[in-house]
This record gives C-alpha cells, sequence and structure tokens, in this order.
C-alpha cells in the first residue's frame, strides 16, 4: 500500500488460532518473540488456502505420484501424519497472554503465497497494512502448519451447515496452480 511502512517478519513459528468475537483465524507469527506479527485469515481465506495448498502438495507428493492411482488418497493422508509426526517435538504451546497483543494489532491477511524452493518452500504471508512476514520451510512443516489451519476451522465450525461455501474455484487444478506458484 501506499504510505504505508513496510514491516518485514522473519518466520520462525506460525500459531493459528480461532477466535469467535472476530469470527476469524488470528496467524501468529513468532508469538511472544521481538520481532512478533499477526494476520487474521478470514472463512474464505482459509477454506480457500486449505483447498489450494493440500491439493497442490497432494499433487507435487514425490511419494504418491510413484504409487498406483487407487491407493494415492491413502498414500497421501500416510504422508501427512509422517509430516506431523516428524515436526511434532518442534510445535510448542502458545499460551493466550501471547496471543493477546497480536491479536489487537493484526492486520487482515491479502495474500499467502507458497513458492517451491530446493527441498522445501518460501511461505510469504501480507497484511493490509503493509506488514509481511516469510520465511523458508520443509514440506513436512507446511503440511503441519495446515493441518493446525484445518483444526481451527473445525473449531469454528465453518465446513459445517450450509454457510460453508467453498470457494468453485478450489475444483479447477489450472487456477490452483496459478495462484500457489
Amino acid at each position: 500500500k501506499e504510505g504505508c511502512s513496510v514491516n518485514a517478519h522473519a518466520l520462525k513459528s506460525v500459531t493459528p488460532r480461532y477466535d469467535p468475537v472476530e469470527d476469524r483465524i488470528l496467524l501468529a507469527i513468532n508469538a511472544g518473540q521481538d520481532d512478533a506479527w499477526a494476520c487474521w485469515l478470514t472463512r474464505r481465506m482459509a477454506l480457500g488456502v486449505l483447498g489450494r495448498l493440500n491439493q497442490y502438495l497432494d499433487q507435487t507428493s514425490a511419494i504418491a505420484a510413484r504409487t498406483p492411482l487407487e491407493y494415492r488418497a491413502e498414500v497421501v493422508a500416510m504422508e501427512r501424519q509422517a509430516a506431523v509426526a516428524k515436526t511434532q517435538t518442534a510445535l510448542s504451546k502458545v499460551e493466550g497472554e501471547q496471543l493477546a497483543p497480536l491479536s489487537a494489532v493484526g492486520e487482515l491477511a491479502h495474500e499467502l503465497k507458497l513458492t517451491p524452493q530446493d527441498d522445501g518452500f518460501l511461505l510469504s504471508l501480507k497484511g493490509h497494512e503493509g506488514g509481511q512476514a516469510q520465511g523458508t520451510i520443509s514440506r513436512a512443516e507446511m503440511q503441519t502448519i495446515l493441518l493446525l489451519i484445518e483444526q481451527e476451522v473445525a473449531k469454528a465450525g465453518w465446513r459445517e451447515g450450509p454457510a460453508s461455501v467453498v470457494p468453485p474455484s478450489l475444483a479447477d487444478s489450472s487456477e490452483t496452480k496459478r495462484r500457489v506458484n
């Protein structure tokens, strides 16, 4: 945005937390650290991100690509479980008092971008007020972040009932590739 200073943060940790008052998911970046930043994911953005990025990770899985089509869903599920197990020790509990100041200054997210790099991805987040965070993460870390966001979506009940509408663009794989890359 013109006139806004750019506050860039090196992404070291991501903590998603659903806030029922805001009816949004707070993505706390580096919570409890000096370089903490936060942005809010709306229902539409959270569901879109989950759909597109999970689909992208499934389509780019080297293991799934070598698996017969009829077994791919099971292999992808096992790959996700292995990713969570691999990153489990890196997960830490973030207390509410660490998130409260971030929720008060969190920006509405307007871009979440995943760019392939060597053995992982560059994850970039941008807020409407000019704040941003980015960092290199492994495939397993990305799968774990998506699982944590999925858990917050479940807490919100966003996939239940008629209010949960998945954007039609999720069905189009060419749209998925263009937005993810």
